[in-house]
């Protein structure tokens, strides 16, 4: 097998098509969501792929070079944090750790074009990445993004007895309560998912991004979801009360995983518990559906807690390749955090 880095938009254009159709296991790696992160003048493609000697190819890493301030060339994952992982696609995981090797000789070969490197891996994903870096000196950590989990394997029946007689006492009143009204929860298909995603995306923007420095976010995750739904991996799921919707939940999923992205509810209707009772609704169907393992992503939020949440093991690899990069790794683990800890006493 042979790695290639695909540095220009030039080269990426043959691979486009079948980047598009990966089984990937982390949809934020997909193209859609890198395309246009691709195109901003400050990024640059460093896309390795490893290919057969009969040009098969075996994987993919979606990585980029981002020029930062002071012309500093990191090498992170494509969006960065909001992609949540950086892990290579691996056609076959049984050559995990001979594809993981290559991608570390790759990354050590071309060191001059970088300056420091900083990828978010998932250590279930790519432990052999992990380990090979960490053993040539990289430093790894975890990450300040650590995603918040729920284990479904054990099913729907046993995760929901799990949770405390009082929290599921209380949501038992909050729905008698909304018995009251005329509502209906529904998980909307490939046709009907618009409306929900535009109002969710409103909400958001409107209680956490009103300046709307995050545009370029929310248009991803709506590239993400024209993209994903004639797939069936798009989960748009809704609480409508008296024809208005109250609460909704965004999630996209590969394999028997869903990555929660935008959960919201309308404040209007905060006195009947919407965000909890769409929540509970919309995990027991994802349960049904077959997924194992929700990705709620990072935050310590009261609502994560309360559906049983466990950190997902996250590690953040980052090294200086140059000197400059070396200045910039000291800088953020050293003498930011002084200065921090210095200016907060």
């Amino acid at each position: 097998m042979h790695a290639t880095i695909l540095k220009t938009r030039d080269d990426l254009r043959p691979f486009e098509a079948l980047w598009q159709d990966l089984p990937l296991s982390n949809p934020f790696s997909s193209w859609t969501f890198a395309q246009a992160w691709l195109e901003r003048p400050s990024v640059k493609p460093f896309v390795i792929v490893v290919r057969d000697a009969a040009g098969q190819l075996l994987a993919l890493a979606p990585w980029c070079l981002q020029t930062m301030r002071g012309g500093i060339r990191v090498l992170k994952g494509i969006r960065g944090y909001d992609s949540w992982y950086h892990d290579p696609w691996i056609k076959d995981p049984a050559l995990s750790r001979p594809i993981h090797d290559l991608l570390v000789e790759t990354l050590l070969e071309s060191r001059g074009d970088w300056d420091a490197l900083e990828l978010i891996l998932n250590a279930e994903r790519s432990p052999q990445l992990i380990e090979r870096l960490g053993r040539i000196g990289y430093l790894d950590r975890p990450s300040d993004r650590q995603n918040r989990m729920v284990d479904l394997s054990i099913g729907w029946e046993a995760y929901w007895n799990s949770r405390p007689a009082t929290f599921r006492s209380k949501l038992r009143k909050a729905q008698r309560k909304l018995e009251a009204l005329p509502h209906r929860y529904f998980l909307a298909d490939a046709e009907t998912y618009r409306p929900v995603l535009q109002r969710a995306l409103e909400i958001s923007q409107s209680r956490w991004d009103p300046e709307h420095n995050r545009d370029e976010w929310y248009q991803g995750i709506r590239d993400l979801a024209d993209w994903s739904a004639p797939r069936g991996g798009l989960y748009a799921f809704g609480l409508e009360i008296d024809g208005r919707l109250a609460a909704m939940r965004i999630l996209f999923r590969a394999g028997d995983r869903a990555y929660g992205t935008i959960q919201v509810y309308d404040p209007d209707f905060s006195d009947y518990s919407v965000g909890s009772l769409m929540t509970v609704w919309a995990f027991e169907r994802l349960a049904a559906s077959g997924i194992r393992v929700l990705d709620l992503g990072d935050g310590v939020m009261e609502w994560k807690e309360r559906m049983r949440t466990h950190l997902g093991e996250t590690v953040l690899v980052e090294v200086g390749g140059t000197l400059t990069g070396k200045v910039l790794m000291g800088w953020k683990r050293v003498v930011k955090p002084q200065l921090a800890g210095i200016l907060g006493q």
